[in-house]
């Protein structure tokens, strides 16, 4: 990946005109304020730092995105930015000129450590005055990070801070905690650290809202995200009497190491709001947090919904994708097709009002919109200014119906292809719990007649594993060699790591699915995509196993008003099923009955804060605000990650492979 020049130029992994940053002023709860305040510890903590006024700053390219949707660019550059770049390009650069500091802003991982003590040493060896470097962790300093950079030798050459980046606003109603590892094999990511990320910003939420909770949990990792985000509430890490003993917590670019207010800690070192503290203008009455073990179905059946059809397609990276030629109306020059990156928010007021149809009801849509703009145009009144305007208006979203359109005739081309439907008959039947021998012959198929990528394969073998429990031992054999044979025997440590992860194996138990499809009514038959009146639009006729358990959470008695078969049936899941009412939540965090009674917000709508462990997928995004419209109801959505099926899977499939 190319490095920038700065920041007044392309930023890593992107133009800096592509990062459209969604508008936050409808969000339920103050996420608004969170990315203000997100973005001034950032930029407190990389102005700070000490060996000059003018920085250099060196990215982890995984925080490039997040990162943008937080602080633009041209607030970095106020800062005394004037170059940036990721931090594999960093060592080409040269060392830095006098007078600059460098801030490195890394993920905790072991493999960026051992990057960054290499560009140490470079720098050390390249003589000349000494150069100040400045490494700010994300989203932690751990001890692991500093003995390795102990035992490369260059902890004395290395100022440590730490950034908590934990609440990353994509949508008014989704957040994200960019966490790592929360769902699959702990040997290849760190799902503690991910868990505690997504507890401390289950707290921070729930620290100022003006009523107590009732808390569901489903999940093994769900349990411990709950039991985490209670303890800190007990000990006061966000307000009460706790928030000036850890006001001073933060370390150098901490949330916390400047300012030293309740709402210093909950949205950021520089923005302090007492009003926004004292007075929250939102009231959580409903938490439910769910682990990604739950619902494994979901992830792995194609997304019917615009925005999630477009995410299986292109992939949706920080509200941005990638178009080439033929999806922009440019045309190919050297042979070369050009490729522009596009927002993919609700920055874009026509992906707003799209996004969350099934997509056989878009095209329809879109010739709507355009013939409204024709009529206008017949009927246009020249005389009247108002009538202009208004006219002028419509005219400006032209850019937008163009490039919607563009995409839509592609998406059409390939959803009427006979192999997406082929695939699509047979995830249904999967859904129906049959098909599984036909499911893996059509693997067979995919992998040597049409010589399909080897994550979408796998993605339909998880798809048979969760749904049937498993693959028959002499199936799983046969498909284990054939992916050997058609993507390479390198491949073996991947298949090993899905294994442990749970996602690829032999059948070996019953699998739950069956006694949720009837108890929870998971496949609708005969669904109007156009008027639906169930979520299961989402996926033309499969409702999701989370938005069906945040269904009955949502309902007067929460979980516990389950039916008994319904409730059966979440117990064959793994993880305690749990609900606490609003006096055993106040009980857990010592709070007494009137103790956010002197709030003010009580007036406010109630808000479901829905939490999905492990990832969430566009489409399930889609049908939690079907749920929203149907119920009356706010619901804001905070998960570890973005995530579809191939996206899920790919930090397993990245393992070290073997030498052959």
């Amino acid at each position: 990946m190319a490095a920038a020049g700065t920041p007044g130029g392309a930023a890593p992994g992107g133009g800096a005109r592509a990062s459209v940053q969604p508008g936050l002023e409808g969000a339920a709860v103050p996420l608004g304020a969170a990315r203000a305040g997100a973005c001034a510890a950032l930029l407190a903590a990389v102005g700070g730092a000490r060996g000059g006024a003018r920085k250099r700053l060196v990215l982890d390219p995984a925080l490039s995105g997040p990162l943008a949707l937080v602080a633009p660019i041209a607030a970095l550059k106020g800062r005394g930015v004037a170059e940036l770049f990721h931090l594999e390009d960093a060592g080409g650069a040269g060392p830095p000129e006098p007078g600059t500091a460098t801030v490195y802003l890394l993920r905790a991982t072991p493999q960026n450590m051992l990057a960054l003590a290499a560009q140490v040493r470079a720098l050390n060896a390249a003589g000349g005055p000494p150069r100040e470097v400045t490494l700010l962790l994300v989203p932690r300093r751990t001890l692991l990070c500093e003995k390795l950079l102990e035992r490369e030798g260059v902890l004395g050459s290395v100022g440590l801070g730490e950034y908590m980046l934990d609440m990353v606003p994509f949508e008014d109603d989704v957040v994200s905690t960019e966490a790592e590892g929360v769902f699959g094999n702990p040997d290849v990511d760190c799902g503690l650290g991910g868990l505690h990320q997504t507890a401390t910003a289950l707290a921070r939420l729930q620290a100022f809202s003006a009523q107590t909770p009732a808390v569901m949990s489903k999940g093994p990792g769900a349990a411990a995200v709950v039991d985490m985000a209670l303890r800190m509430l007990a000990e006061g890490q966000f307000g009460g009497a706790g928030s000036a003993r850890d006001a001073g917590r933060g370390g150098a670019g901490g949330a916390g190491a400047r300012g030293g207010g309740p709402a210093d800690l909950l949205f950021g070192g520089d923005f302090t709001s007492a009003v926004l503290a004292d007075n929250p203008p939102y009231r959580i009455d409903r938490v439910i947090v769910l682990d990604r073990e739950v619902d494994p179905v979901t992830p792995f059946c194609t997304q019917l919904t615009y925005e999630g059809l477009i995410d299986e397609v292109y992939g949706i990276q920080n509200g941005i994708v990638e178009l080439g030629a033929q999806e922009t109306g440019g045309s190919q020059g050297g042979g070369l097709a050009r490729v522009r990156r596009a927002p993919m928010n609700s920055s874009d007021g026509l992906f707003r009002e799209l996004r969350d149809m099934n997509f056989a009801v878009v095209g329809k849509a879109l010739q709507e919109k355009a013939r409204t703009v024709k009529e206008g145009y017949k009927g246009l009144d020249q005389s009247s200014i108002s009538n202009m305007k208004d006219f002028v208006k419509k005219l400006n979203r032209l850019p937008e119906m163009q490039k919607h359109t563009e995409i839509a005739e592609r998406l059409t081309t390939l959803t009427t292809g006979g192999r997406f439907l082929a695939r699509l008959r047979h995830e249904q039947a999967l859904l129906d719990c049959q098909g599984v021998d036909a499911a893996c012959e059509y693997a067979e198929e995919l992998m040597f007649l049409h010589g399909e990528e080897l994550g979408s394969v796998l993605k339909l073998l998880c798809l048979v594993c969760a749904t049937a429990g498993g693959i028959p031992k002499r199936q799983y054999e046969a498909l284990k060699r054939a992916v050997c044979q058609c993507y390479g025997f390198e491949h073996v440590p991947a298949l090993d790591a899905l294994h442990t992860a749970g996602y690829l194996r032999r059948h070996d138990a019953r699998s739950p699915f069956p006694a949720l499809r009837k108890a929870l009514r998971l496949v609708i038959e005969d669904l109007d995509d156009e008027n639906p009146d169930d979520c299961a639009y989402a996926f033309s006729g499969y409702a999701p196993i989370s938005c069906r358990l945040v269904e009955w959470g949502l309902s007067p008695k929460g979980w516990q008003g389950l039916p008994p078969a319904v409730e059966e049936a979440i117990k064959g899941l793994p993880g305690p099923l749990r609900h606490l009412t609003p006096e055993e939540v106040r009980q857990r965090v010592g709070e007494s009955e009137g103790g956010r009674k002197g709030r003010q917000g009580g007036k406010a709508a109630p808000v479901a804060l829905v939490v999905l462990l492990g990832g969430a997928t566009f489409a399930e995004i889609n049908a939690l605000r079907f749920l929203k419209q149907r119920m009356g109801r706010e619901i804001v959505v905070l998960t570890t990650k973005l995530v579809n099926g191939k996206s899920l899977l790919a930090p397993l499939l990245d393992v070290p492979k073997v030498a052959v």
